[in-house]
């Protein structure tokens, strides 16, 4: 639900009303309803430093409000786009759960679009509870993945057979062809309950960690039954 909700809000024009110098002449006019705009983004914000996850606090916000006129100039949004993430997220969300292939992880994912879904066409009457259980409830875990899915180079690639990455794999005991190297990660979340916590939250099963320096290391995923058997000297056992 939450990268259904990101993605739908950012897919769209900005959802806060910005004001324009080129509309609004008087200068003193112009700086206060820039203020304003500031104070509405921040609040929503509310120290993340994150256009997705304000915008994401922003959906609860309208999912718990009246849809109305009075309730978009409050929060300094524009009530029509509004509406059209509405509609873009109830969209996205039954097209995602046509995906969903039927696995005990997917029946947990498809009952939480299918509430999201709900929620979005409840115009407001969704109770505070069910809204509450719909978003990841660990805002550090969720800016790591937007973070990794905006700079993609924290995924450095496969491992090489002549790099010194491969020897540390080997040493470590991780299969090669299911270990990627990671690379520029903050040193809080570099170790291995760290990583595994944050690709778990992606729906990515881990079984083998190596730190390599203070923001490197190498992962080796779960093998998926669908995978081919590892090589013999890959095998960690």
């Amino acid at each position: 639900p939450d990268a259904v909700v990101m993605a739908s809000a950012l897919s769209l024009q900005d959802l806060f009303l910005m004001p324009s110098s080129v509309f609004e002449r008087d200068s003193r006019s112009f700086v206060a309803h820039l203020s304003e705009n500031f104070a509405h983004r921040s609040r929503f914000d509310a120290g993340a430093c994150s256009e997705p996850l304000t915008y994401l606090s922003l959906y609860r916000a309208w999912l718990l409000g009246d849809h109305g006129n009075q309730w978009a100039r409050k929060n300094g949004v524009s009530l029509s786009r509004m509406a059209r993430m509405d509609m873009m997220v109830a969209d996205l969300s039954g097209k995602m759960m046509g995906l969903l292939d039927g696995t005990k992880a997917d029946e947990h994912q498809r009952k939480k679009l299918e509430d999201l879904h709900g929620a979005s066409r409840a115009r407001g009457k969704t109770p505070p509870n069910v809204v509450a259980t719909l978003f990841c409830a660990d805002l550090d875990r969720l800016r790591f993945i937007v973070a990794g899915a905006c700079a993609p180079n924290f995924l450095l690639g496969t491992i090489k057979a002549q790099k010194k990455e491969l020897s540390e794999a080997t040493k470590a005991g991780l299969a090669r062809p299911r270990t990627l190297l990671f690379g520029k990660l903050p040193k809080e979340i570099n170790h291995e309950a760290g990583i595994k916590a944050c690709l778990s939250q992606v729906g990515l099963p881990t079984s083998g960690y190596k730190k390599l320096a203070p923001d490197r290391c190498l992962v080796e995923f779960a093998r998926h039954p669908t995978d081919p058997p590892d090589d013999p000297v890959d095998q960690r056992r």
